[in-house]
């Protein structure tokens, strides 16, 4: 399954090779929307990937045929399994995927799911142009501009806390309930104003920190 998967996503990739050297790559989860209307996507530098549940086993007439209508720039991709985020994480991959080989390419996800924005906040640290939406429609991305969503500088609280988090490079904190103490504490013992609570949710919306799952993953500047 996931070499068909990979197989599909070389195949769309080559098609957008051809194409703008900013391509955009809109990423539908159809399990959360059920969009139909796919006629904002007539530029040919405008790729989709449908992304469809294991358990999904119908869509619209109208929506197939708009998508033999975009040809090779459209794909479905259909998960096997029915595991929690399954799909989620699908997304997440193919989104690496693409950036692994066209490191120009913007994103648009099509999902009210927020588990994608820590994802989205992460690349858009980076300066990978991503949003997600709720519906598809216009005005789409526009190709010079970054993410609408880049986050705002970090608090200085924050970099106190962050700065001592470079220090500790072999004992930072692994979970989320420790990486809470952690900062409780360090935010009482140096009298930082700032609760423990917003400094870390100022760190994930900026990409330093995410979660998965109980487990706490840095990337730090």
């Amino acid at each position: 399954m996931v070499m068909d998967i990979i197989t599909k996503g070389q195949h769309c990739l080559s098609a957008a090779e051809s194409g703008s050297d900013k391509p955009l790559f809109v990423l539908i989860d159809y399990e959360n929307i059920q969009t139909e209307d796919l006629s904002c996507l007539s530029q040919p530098d405008m790729h989709l990937l449908l992304f469809i549940g294991a358990l999904q086993t119908k869509i619209s007439t109208k929506l197939a045929l708009q998508m033999q209508a975009l040809g090779s720039r459209a794909q479905y991709i259909q998960i096997e399994g029915t595991g929690q985020n399954a799909l989620d994480m699908c997304i997440a991959h193919h989104t690496g995927f693409i950036l692994a080989r066209m490191p120009s390419a913007r994103f648009l996800i099509i999902s009210k799911d927020k588990g994608y924005d820590p994802l989205i906040q992460f690349l858009t640290k980076r300066g990978v142009p991503i949003n997600r939406r709720h519906h598809l429609g216009l005005p789409l991305p526009s190709r010079g501009l970054r993410s609408a969503q880049q986050p705002p500088p970090l608090k200085l609280d924050t970099q106190r806390i962050l700065e001592m988090l470079k220090k500790h490079d072999k004992s930072r904190p692994a979970s989320r309930q420790s990486l809470i103490s952690w900062t409780m504490n360090k935010v009482s013992s140096n009298k930082i104003t700032m609760s423990a609570e917003k400094i870390i949710t100022d760190l994930e919306k900026n990409g330093v920190i995410l979660f998965d799952g109980k487990r706490v993953v840095y990337s730090l500047p």
